[in-house]
Formats: C-alpha cells, sequence, structure tokens
C-alpha cells in the first residue's frame, strides 16, 4: 500500500512504459519507443473513426502483433492516464479482496483524461 499511495508501480510494464528504479527505492514507469503507437491509437480511437479491428491493423504495420482484447484492455486501462491501481489482485486468505483504487502516479501520462 505504501507504493501504491507514493504513486509507485508495482508489477510488469505495461505495453509503451518500461521500468525504471528510483534512487529512493521502487520503480517508475517511463515512456518507451512504442509511447507514441499508444497515443496515436487513443487519438485514433476516439475520433470514432477506428474500430478495434482498424487498431490491430496499424499496430500490425508496425510489426506489433496484439489481440483485440489486448487493444481493449489498454484503451480501459488508466494507468494511461497517470494513475496507478492498488488492490486489483489481492487474494489474501486471511481477509477479503480489497477493492480497486486508483492513486496519481509518478510516471508520464501518455493520453489526457479528455480523450
Amino acid at each position: 500500500m505504501k507504493r501504491h499511495n507514493e504513486g509507485k508501480w508495482n508489477g510488469k510494464p505495461l505495453f509503451g512504459y518500461s521500468i525504471e528504479k528510483h534512487p529512493e527505492g521502487g520503480v517508475y514507469l517511463v515512456p518507451n519507443e512504442q509511447a507514441t503507437l499508444v497515443t496515436e491509437m487513443f487519438k485514433r480511437y476516439a475520433s470514432g473513426k477506428y474500430s478495434l479491428v482498424d487498431l490491430r491493423g496499424f499496430l500490425s504495420e508496425t510489426g506489433i502483433t496484439k489481440s483485440r482484447f489486448s487493444i481493449l484492455f489498454m484503451l480501459r486501462n488508466k494507468t494511461y492516464m497517470g494513475l496507478v491501481p492498488h488492490g486489483k489482485f489481492s487474494n489474501s486468505p486471511f481477509k477479503p479482496p480489497a477493492e480497486l483504487q486508483w492513486t496519481q502516479g509518478k510516471h508520464q501520462p501518455l493520453v489526457s483524461q479528455e480523450m
């Protein structure tokens, strides 16, 4: 919970991000060379002119293979807006599952909340 409150990342990086260690401990997400593709996908989808199949074709043109489901997961993921999730995968046998919470992360967002 402490890392979550500090806006640090806990897990594998998402498409469009890499992980960078922080001098004070923990890791942060940093945009990588795929970040521009993520931003472009959100722009295209927000325009209403492109479907998930169209976005899959767009990524295929760049040599990246993703399923429609993984693209939909990306479009619904608030991490791309700069937020960090906590509690989603909590499965302790000793206490009830935590509700999913979102906190402002320390990483650079790839899309705006309006998009």
